[in-house]
């Protein structure tokens, strides 16, 4: 099962749905290839690779055509595998710088889909940045005054552990925290759909 899939997109409406069915919270599920695009580490990595190349060459007196091409086509080359392999990605950029990025982008999301807008404040983001392999847990007023940020901030931990494991384990693990959403937010007789359950695909920032 993949990201983005039509498979992998049930697994989440799933979820929002045994949620939404037995709380009064309002959940939205957004997944991005990545948080933010991100060039200082392709840069570097390029850089390093170009000017270690390009010494060993004049070192080892190559011809002036390979002294040239092959250290820029070894630049190329690094920042792609930086580019296209994650684990190398997650390496070389700080957790810490990473885990604003996907803050950031979360927080700017919550506003721009008017999360914020239901009636009892009840909306919840939650937010999967797959590249940078964390998952940001936005969540409106009325839940944090239910639960407190201190258990969204440990479901958001448990998200991202399921993560690596992919869209099915993180599905069932979201659809594992609707029997606490419903203790602390019972479903009213009155509620309504006020969020769209299917899961947003959103670009790059």
């Amino acid at each position: 099962m993949s990201w983005g899939t039509t498979e992998g997109d049930k697994t989440f409406r799933d979820a929002i749905s045994a949620i939404e069915n037995n709380s009064s919270v309002e959940c939205v599920v957004a997944v991005r290839a990545r948080a933010r695009l991100f060039l200082g580490q392709h840069i570097t990595v390029g850089l390093v690779a170009t000017y270690a190349v390009l010494i060993f060459a004049v070192l080892n007196a190559w011809t002036p055509w390979a002294t040239l091409a092959f250290p820029i086509a070894a630049g190329l080359v690094a920042a792609l595998l930086v580019e296209y392999i994650a684990p190398l990605y997650r390496f070389l950029v700080p957790a810490s710088l990473r885990e604003d990025h996907v803050r950031t982008a979360a927080r700017a999301l919550f506003t721009e889909k008017g999360i914020y807008t239901t009636r009892d404040r009840t909306g919840l983001l939650i937010f999967v940045a797959v590249r940078d392999r964390i998952v940001e847990v936005i969540a409106d007023v009325g839940i944090v005054e239910a639960l407190g940020q201190t258990r969204l901030d440990h479901m958001a931990q448990t998200l991202g552990v399921a993560l690596a494991e992919g869209p099915a384990a993180l599905g069932r693990t979201l659809a594992n925290f609707a029997p606490e959403f419903a203790e602390v937010l019972p479903r009213k007789s009155d509620d309504t759909n006020e969020l769209s359950d299917d899961p947003i695909a959103v670009r790059p920032g």
